[in-house]
């Protein structure tokens, strides 16, 4: 069935899926070989922000279950899971894949430091109560460290991080310096090379420096 040369047959499992005939594009055959080599983690990873910008905890669920079933060596997958879960208000499912994570894992932070601000956020006054609270004092530290725990686990990371800069700004020196920390905190929510987090680094480095 060649038509043309050169002419290039994917097959697999017996079967041709990709076939190509003719000259090929650089561009167009790498993204073949990235397409046929990315491994299902890979691929999750790439669907999986955007199914959460809509708020559907429960296709991504789903969708990181299915993938751990066919890759179930990969630890950024349960990783994953666990963090949905935890956004989700599935505490003790989080905890549950969290525990048999081990320590070591690179990203293992990330759930961790969501259920470790799940449990404080119960000792936490209201939203509604520290919003209040904040009109009638801007400069009350206590409430912008409050308001950035609750945004953090509402997902609004930058007020979070406007919130835990403004703390840093008024008194570093607060109960040892917890605006930088908990910005640092809010950090290991996000992945790596995220916009926001970059934004707000250099935002810190340019105030400390």
């Amino acid at each position: 069935q060649v038509r043309g040369l050169p002419s290039l047959r994917v097959v697999q499992k017996g079967q041709v899926t990709e076939q190509r005939d003719g000259d090929i594009e650089d561009a167009d055959l790498r993204a073949l070989i990235d397409k046929l080599t990315q491994s299902i983690s890979g691929a999750v990873q790439e669907q999986l922000e955007s199914i959460l910008e809509s708020g559907n905890y429960e296709a991504a669920i789903e969708m990181l279950k299915q993938a751990i079933e066919q890759e179930p060596q990969s630890q950024i997958l349960r990783i994953d899971l666990a963090d949905v879960l935890l956004m989700a208000g599935d505490v003790e499912a989080g905890k549950g894949v969290l525990k048999d994570i081990p320590l070591d894992t690179p990203e293992r932070n990330r759930p961790e430091t969501r259920l470790s601000m799940i449990e404080e956020a119960q000792g936490l006054r209201t939203l509604s109560d520290l919003q209040e609270l904040q009109i009638t004092n801007e400069s009350d530290l206590s409430v912008k460290y409050e308001l950035s725990i609750h945004y953090a686990l509402r997902g609004d990371y930058e007020l979070a991080l406007n919130q835990a800069l403004e703390m840093l700004k008024i008194d570093r020196s607060y109960q040892d310096d917890l605006g930088r920390i908990t910005m640092l905190r809010i950090f290991d929510l996000r992945k790596k090379g995220d916009q926001i987090v970059s934004l707000f680094r250099r935002k810190m480095f340019n105030h400390l420096h």
